[in-house]
């Protein structure tokens, strides 16, 4: 049973073909500085069913990835850099320029902290992702009034990859993953 988000990782892909996807080492964020609060992944597609002379001739599940909603306890400018194409200037400013580029792709690795089993972690994988500009509410606080923190969030899509269609994987383990190792699916033939 999972207790309790315990961390948020990314790799970047650092190459891509329709065979083939390398990708960096993993990033897990400082819990201190960016941790993980909340994350929600939801399903996108779905069952589709074409019917001929009143019965069910073809199903299939059309799988389109999961849009996520991401949560963290600040922003950090290696992450703005790294899923959003900022760029950090030397004095330290962060600069968000339109320019139109394909977004950047990264491995989304969400550690989540096991209460009973034989490993530590569960890890969700999703391979193909990428993010879009966070949400961040800023309001001015009355004097006496309790704090209200301001927490980005950041909404990110994961779709298939291209060539194996693999959108995500679960692994049970006892140590966070450094690497994103794409699992190796049986071939069709060997189901005979």
């Amino acid at each position: 049973m999972e207790k309790t988000l315990r961390r948020i990782g990314y790799a970047m892909i650092t190459a891509s073909t329709p065979s083939s996807v390398t990708y960096g080492n993993v990033t897990w964020l400082d819990s201190d500085k960016a941790g993980g609060r909340e994350i929600s992944s939801e399903p996108q597609g779905e069952l589709q069913e074409e019917h001929a002379d009143g019965y069910v001739v073809l199903s299939f599940n059309n799988n389109g990835g999961y849009t996520h909603n991401l949560t963290l306890l600040d922003i950090l400018d290696s992450v703005d850099a790294d899923w959003l194409n900022k760029i950090v200037l030397a004095d330290g400013t962060v600069v968000e320029v339109a320019d139109n580029k394909t977004p950047p792709r990264f491995a989304l690795l969400v550690a989540k902290e096991l209460i009973n089993g034989d490993k530590l972690y569960s890890v969700d994988t999703y391979y193909n992702t990428v993010a879009s500009r966070y949400t961040k509410n800023s309001k001015s606080q009355k004097p006496g009034e309790a704090i209200e923190f301001e927490f980005p969030q950041y909404n990110l899509t994961s779709r298939p990859l291209e060539g194996s269609g693999i959108v995500h994987s679960k692994q049970e383990c006892d140590t966070l993953p450094t690497t994103v190792t794409i699992p190796v699916l049986p071939s069709e033939d060997d189901d005979d």
